[in-house]
């Protein structure tokens, strides 16, 4: 009875302490640390899995040479308009074109960093990153791609 105790106790020990590694292999990706980090969305989901498209916004395809640079010289004049908004290199980028009441829109989902671990690495070129930890570290634009400006903003303030 004593031996089963004690590998009972000996194999608590050893699954926590795995725990603890696993959380140490937790760590943050910065996208000031990476560079101009920008993708388009082709086909977006949440990271609950939700679809980004629906009946009322349907896709419009985006093209990474001629809309990208557009695009990313919109956000950052816009940025550089909010107060408290990081620099435009310290956030990746993601873009998803829609149509939405016959009128073409951009999504820009912004994050400064994303979660890394063991087991859940976010597909960025698909998955749009949320944080909630406040601050500016997290937001979104949407943009009227014809008339080349940002309608609406949002930050996790």
């Amino acid at each position: 009875m004593i031996i089963v105790m004690s590998l009972l106790f000996v194999m608590a020990c050893t699954n926590s302490e795995e725990k603890k590694n696993v959380d140490s292999r937790t760590y943050k990706v910065y996208a000031k640390d990476r560079g101009d980090q920008s993708w388009i969305l082709y086909v977006p989901i949440y990271m609950d899995d939700t679809k980004f498209y629906s009946k009322s916004r349907t896709e419009y395809k985006l093209d990474h040479d001629k809309d990208l640079p557009k695009l990313s010289k919109i956000v950052c004049d816009e940025l550089q308009t909010i107060r408290g908004a990081l620099p435009f290199q310290d956030y990746f980028k993601q873009y998803a074109g829609y149509v939405d009441n016959g009128r073409i829109y951009v999504y820009v989902n912004l994050f400064s960093y994303y979660q890394v671990n063991k087991e859940c690495t976010p597909e960025l070129p698909r998955t749009i990153i949320f944080l909630t930890d406040g601050d500016y570290n997290w937001g979104c634009m949407i943009i009227d791609y014809e008339a080349g400006k940002v309608v609406k903003y949002k930050f996790n303030e």
